[in-house]
């Protein structure tokens, strides 16, 4: 009965919700990466920047959390109705994404500038935080109807 109501619940707003699930795939993977590649950041110079504020495990930490909270958050959104609070989660993790892939990107452009680090990551991690203030901006919408009702 409940498995019914959450594939009910996912599916009929997945539509609305599609690029937060999409967003869970680079997120959750670069996490694994992260926690099975302890050495990632001195393999390249690109990750220079990115060490020097963090090791790989606590980066790690931080996006599975995320995925975490965005998984449930789009579980329970709008499938529970005494649950109100789902679009409030689903913003947090899109603001915690953000700031994620704003910093793998900032680190990646600070790494080419000062220590020949490689340009393609730039642009991939820019994307991926565009989509995310994406993200932050239909949950906020749905953050102030529910805020509304």
């Amino acid at each position: 009965m409940i498995t019914v109501r959450l594939a009910q619940g996912v599916t009929s707003h997945f539509p609305m919700r599609a690029l937060e699930w999409i967003m869970l795939w680079p997120a959750f993977f670069m996490g694994v990466v992260l926690l099975l590649q302890t050495d990632m950041f001195a393999l390249s110079p690109s990750f220079t920047q990115l060490g020097r504020w963090a090791g790989e495990s606590l980066w790690a930490v931080v996006v599975l959390s995320v995925c975490m909270i965005r998984l449930f958050a789009l579980f329970i959104n709008g499938t529970f109705d005494a649950f109100k609070f789902s679009p409030h989660l689903r913003m947090f993790a899109s603001v915690v994404a953000l700031f994620f892939w704003a910093q793998f990107c900032l680190g990646f452009l600070i790494a080419a500038i000062y220590w020949g680090g490689a340009w393609s990551a730039v642009p991939a991690y820019s994307g991926l935080a565009v989509c995310e203030l994406l993200n932050i901006y239909r949950a906020g919408n749905d953050v102030g109807r529910t805020t509304k009702r």
